[in-house]
């Protein structure tokens, strides 16, 4: 049996598949009124909330999720998430190692300094997120975090806990408050392969036409905001979404809410 070859484009094209199809998954979450997420973006933050910083502030960020508003100023909940797919080796772990390697000779280049810096800069914009725990720094992978990481991050007085902070660049105050904004619980579980069935899976529920055909289309609106340069920093929205269907309206897609009111005090009869 010929083995796969991840060397090259091969390996990147996997990493941009995982990515698109994450990406589209969150923004799906658009349309569920229950949600209160208002704009995804794709590779950085809108071009707005990026000014006043140097452009390398936000390289670790793969998408943002907002929440409760489309800005950084009208946000009530940020999720910035970078994204890491290996198709090659999917049982390899996250290590303190991997962590805080950087390839650079800025040292400043290895995943946690990357989310780090990212989120720094967004809390200088909104330091009320980090003090209410409204920012998220999440990483995404199909690969394990080794069990010592997460032990670490709620033990300071460790060692591997001063390592990371060392690879992150933050003062231990900020630090402190990046270990607890840090949501690693998406590592080690969804491939490509089963994201793209929960993908189809839920738009298939949505509407009676090609399901392939509009997961399709709805991947390459993804890839365009994530390539072309014209596109960065533009927000994914409900009505884009909406518009990928072809309907301006929720109800086109789903049933339209109740108009019947539920009554909270109901006097019993023996009749009923």
């Amino acid at each position: 049996m010929t083995k796969p070859d991840f060397r090259g484009a091969r390996g990147s094209n996997v990493g941009d598949d995982f990515h698109e199809l994450w990406a589209l998954r969150q923004a799906l979450a658009l349309l569920d009124p229950t949600e209160d997420l208002a704009a995804v973006i794709v590779e950085g933050l809108r071009a707005e909330d990026e000014r006043g910083k140097p452009a390398d502030t936000w390289d670790g960020v793969d998408c943002a999720l907002y929440c409760g508003g489309d800005n950084a100023d009208s946000a009530k909940r940020i999720v910035i998430a970078q994204l890491k797919y290996s198709g090659a080796n999917p049982e390899k772990a996250w290590t303190v190692s991997r962590l805080t390697h950087a390839s650079n000779k800025k040292k400043d280049n290895s995943v946690i300094h990357r989310l780090a810096k990212a989120f720094a800069g967004l809390g200088h914009k909104r330091p009320d997120l980090i003090t209410g725990g409204n920012i998220a720094i999440r990483l995404v992978s199909n690969q394990p975090v080794e069990p010592t990481v997460s032990k670490a991050l709620s033990d300071p007085n460790s060692s591997v806990y001063a390592t990371l902070l060392g690879g992150s660049g933050l003062e231990k105050i900020d630090f402190e408050n990046f270990a607890n904004a840090l949501d690693l619980s998406e590592c080690g579980h969804r491939s490509r392969f089963a994201l793209e069935e929960s993908v189809l899976k839920t738009i298939s529920e949505w509407t009676e036409g090609d399901a392939r055909a509009t997961v399709n289309d709805l991947l390459s609106f993804i890839r365009r905001k994530m390539g072309m340069p014209e596109a960065k920093g533009e927000e994914i929205t409900r009505q884009s979404i909406l518009a990928r269907f072809g309907v301006f309206d929720l109800g086109a897609l789903f049933p339209c809410p109740s108009a019947i009111k539920r009554q909270e005090h109901v006097i019993p009869r023996e009749a009923s």
